[in-house]
């Protein structure tokens, strides 16, 4: 299943962030691509403040994973950009943190797909002449979830077009 939002900006890019956090539960993965500046890191910057993550959240493309503690549940940000290897997810411990109490985001997700749980969220983020729309597309045990998600982005005035 797909649901597709319409964001008008930026800012509103960092809200629908931060309902994904504030609702997020321990293991979910959001498997995130889009073009070069589309939003993925704005959208995993609201996602960390919705976790309550203080610390100011920036893309890891040259570390390839961060790590932020500091939140109602820890958050791993991946940019898999310039992974070129599976030898290298091994090397930077990738592993570690699936099947954990991680949110784990991760940014250029088709670069790894083949080692992305079958159970993560896709998340595509396309340019529209205004703003942007994001895709998520999510199975049948993440419906429920994604029902309150959706609901609760309906309640929050001017940030998407469902």
């Amino acid at each position: 299943m797909i649901k597709e939002f319409h964001i008008y900006d930026s800012d509103a890019m960092k809200t629908f962030g931060k309902i994904i956090g504030e609702m997020a539960i321990a293991g979910q993965i959001f498997a995130m691509d889009g073009e070069l500046g589309a939003g993925k890191t704005t959208l995993t910057q609201g996602i960390a403040r919705g976790l309550g993550i203080k610390e100011r959240l920036n893309s890891p493309t040259f570390t390839f994973i961060q790590d932020y503690k500091s939140g109602k549940l820890p958050l791993m940000h991946m940019d898999a950009y310039r992974i070129e290897t599976p030898e290298l997810l091994d090397d930077i411990g990738y592993d570690d943190y699936l099947f954990t109490e991680y949110i784990i985001v991760i940014e250029w997700a088709k670069q790894i797909e083949k080692r992305i749980p079958g159970e993560a969220f896709k998340v595509n983020i396309n340019y529209l002449e205004e703003g942007r729309k994001i895709s998520i597309e999510y199975d049948q045990n993440q419906k429920l979830w994604m029902m309150a998600f959706i609901k609760k982005v309906e309640e929050v005035k001017n940030i998407c077009i469902l």
